[in-house]
């Protein structure tokens, strides 16, 4: 089946930041987060396979394996049960769409 998706349609998560669910199936999640200036996402593991892409901003990233500045176009994957934290190190909107194996 053939499916478009898109912000306007996606689902809103209900999480203590800005996130959207645009795309569910049984192989992979598709979200896209948002955080202000200063704002992050406190110290979490993910029981999937992740890959994020910076769309806009600047982020600090901390996981077991050390801190990470990345910037619009970066993009990194982290595996399964790593513990990791965001931060909008930037002064504007950070954009992360995010690809989750299932």
């Amino acid at each position: 089946m053939t499916e478009i998706c898109n912000l306007k349609t996606a689902n809103k998560l209900d999480l203590p930041f800005t996130a959207w669910r645009i795309l569910e199936s049984e192989a992979c999640e598709i979200v896209r987060f948002h955080l202000n200036p200063g704002e992050e996402i406190e110290a979490h593991a993910n029981p999937n396979n992740a890959t994020f892409f910076i769309i806009r901003g600047k982020a600090g990233l901390q996981v077991d394996s050390g801190t990470f500045e990345l910037s619009k176009d970066d993009c990194i994957r982290i595996v399964k049960n790593i513990i990791r934290k965001w931060q909008n190190i930037g002064n504007h909107v950070l954009e992360v769409l995010v690809f989750k194996e299932i």
